[in-house]
This record gives C-alpha cells, structure tokens and sequence, in this order.
C-alpha cells in the first residue's frame, strides 16, 4: 500500500466564463462593484465562519487587477475564464468559488456582463 507523507490539500476552484455585453470595457473590479455587495453578504450568510466584508472582497479584487490587468479586463463583447478558489488564498477566490456558480447577469448603466460555470475544477 502507499501512503501520502506530504502535505494534501483540499483545496477547490470554480471556472467562469464571464462576458461583457456592454459597450465599454469592464474589468474584475466593474464586476466586483456591480454584484460583489450582495455576494459576500450571501455567502457570510450560508457560510457562517467567514465573516467577511465588501471592503475585504473590493480589495481582493484590486489586488488581482493590479496583479494581471489584461487578464481581468473585457472589451465589448469579449469573453473570458476566470477561476475563483480557497487555494488561491484570497477573499474574492473564496466567496466567488461558491456564490457565482447559479450564473448571471448584470445591466446597469455602463456596466453589462454576464456569467456562468464552466467547470468546477477540484
């Protein structure tokens, strides 16, 4: 029998797809603004030993822009995978793993996308 001596993780993530069906760019933090205030509550709600904020989640979010801007923003009608998971260690990988995978949609002003699960990845 082999045994596993080293550290395992039990650690998951979720891809998206997101989609900016609007007519200027958006980028992660737009997203973060536009729904963010209603996910984190929600999922401090469901998951009651986080008690995370907005703030927490916008700074998350700041910080994985400023990391890979081209990644994290959308030109009209673009389309792209963004992965969200507890191994990535921040707030926003925690939250938008579980709070994002109902899909959906946002219009509302100059902000318009939409999101759906694209695999969950384990």
């Amino acid at each position: 029998m082999k045994m596993r001596s080293g550290w395992v993780s039990n650690s998951s993530s979720t891809s998206y797809v997101v989609q900016n069906v609007g007519w200027k760019d958006i980028t992660l933090v737009d997203f973060v603004i536009a729904i963010g205030a209603r996910m984190v509550k929600d999922f401090v709600e469901q998951y009651e030993w986080h008690n995370y904020t907005f703030d927490q989640l916008l700074a998350s979010a700041q910080a994985r822009f400023n990391d890979a801007p081209e990644k994290y923003t959308l030109s009209p009608e673009e389309k792209a995978f963004w992965v969200f998971g507890d191994e990535h260690g921040d707030v926003i990988g925690n939250v938008f793993d579980y709070m994002l995978r109902d899909g959906g949609d946002f219009d509302q002003n100059d902000v318009c996308f939409r999101w759906y699960l694209d695999e969950y990845l384990r």
